[in-house]
């Protein structure tokens, strides 16, 4: 706990932080609150979404009663705080406890993997601009979660299902892990479960509503996006296009995930592909590279990389083009250009990792004693008991 806790402590500082300048927007709600949050560096969803169904004291059921664009989990985490006494305080005061408790829980999950560094996600400044804005940290932590109770054969398929049920970033695990857990078809049966449980009630009661995020998705043009930089705007050519990359980038990790160790590496190098070939760029999708950069301990210049595209991000899409306009400005060509360039570099540096791992595997294998010496590939995830 020692060792832990000035890590968690300067990450709830960050995140704090966040809080503070968010809370500004509570003294502005309904319509006037997204004008003035963009134009004030302020804004959240979880207020704008909030003050949008909870404002006067309803409380539309998710999907019943209420369209949402987001997967099941993370529609009953907006929903569910809607209860707090204290209007809109208590909505995003009590959203803001449940994801600091999950980034404590990521950051202390980090700490105990070989070769991770959580200070990379614990000092970045995305915890401040974006940590609060979107439900993101609640994926994270089961993601993270997920691949921790894999050594143990613990719930692991259960939590990363939960996972792709809050937003669908944590199946990058299960191309990376399959060669890896024990139990491939159980692990995977058993979160294909989670998920059909989570979503099958609504499926059931209100499958139009249900539905809805999927259209939406699919029909959602690209936004602050690369292919908005490379001029290919056709949503059915950017769904291909993107689904391509997520697809070559997945089977990648499930040619080299063959140790914990790789399949980190193939887990953040999957998530940097999907995160620069993305049809839609929210900004608080930062926090899963930075995460994913602690993940397996990036250097510190792409670190450096990261917070630079990060930061010209924040001001670009949540202050100075505070309409989200789809045509981009020069300005905001050069800042995607910038985001895209630093997340490749993690996405390069896994990758060169990953090539040296699995070399050094496959002459462990060979061997030049009796038997084969299989040093370093372990099909159990290396952390400490």
């Amino acid at each position: 706990m020692r060792r832990s806790a000035p890590v968690v402590a300067v990450a709830l500082l960050l995140l704090l932080a966040g809080f503070l300048n968010l809370a500004r927007g509570l003294d502005h709600p309904g319509r006037e609150y997204r004008p003035w949050a963009l134009h004030h560096a302020s804004y959240s969803d979880v207020i704008a979404m909030g003050g949008d169904r909870y404002l006067h004291g309803e409380h539309p059921t998710p999907y019943v009663d209420d369209r949402i664009e987001y997967p099941v989990v993370l529609g009953l985490l907006l929903w569910l705080p809607s209860w707090a006494p204290g209007g809109q305080f208590g909505h995003l005061a009590l959203t803001s406890l449940l994801l600091a408790l999950c980034l404590v829980w990521t950051v202390r999950v980090l700490q105990r993997i070989p070769g991770a560094n959580p200070w990379m996600l614990a000092v970045s400044p995305a915890l401040v601009t974006y940590g609060l804005l979107n439900w993101d940290l609640v994926g994270i932590a089961l993601l993270v979660a997920g691949m921790a109770s894999i050594e143990r054969e613990r719930h692991s398929g259960v939590l990363l299902g939960l996972g792709v049920a809050t937003k669908l970033f944590p199946a990058v695990a299960f191309p990376a892990f399959l060669r890896v857990v024990r139990r491939p078809v159980g692990w995977l049966v058993a979160a294909i479960v989670a998920v059909v449980a989570v979503n099958l009630p609504f499926v059931v009661v209100a499958f139009d509503n249900w539905k809805w995020f999927f259209r939406f998705s699919s029909k959602r043009p690209p936004d602050f996006a690369v292919w908005n930089a490379l001029h290919i705007t056709s949503v059915p050519v950017v769904n291909v296009l993107s689904l391509a990359a997520l697809a070559v980038a997945a089977l990648v990790a499930l040619r080299y995930g063959r140790t914990p160790t790789s399949a980190r590496l193939s887990t953040a190098f999957v998530i940097a592909v999907w995160m620069i070939t993305n049809k839609v760029s929210s900004p608080q999708y930062s926090l899963w590279v930075f995460a994913a950069a602690a993940l397996v301990g990036a250097p510190w210049w792409v670190f450096g990389a990261l917070v630079a595209g990060s930061m010209l991000d924040f001001a670009c899409e949540l202050w100075l083009y505070p309409r989200h306009a789809l045509t981009l400005t020069p300005a905001v060509t050069v800042m995607v250009a910038l985001r895209t360039a630093a997340t490749a570099c993690l996405a390069w540096w896994c990758l060169r990792r990953l090539r040296v791992a699995v070399a050094g595997d496959e002459g462990a294998e060979g061997g030049d004693g009796v038997g084969g010496n299989r040093a370093g590939a372990s099909h159990g995830l290396d952390l400490p008991g």
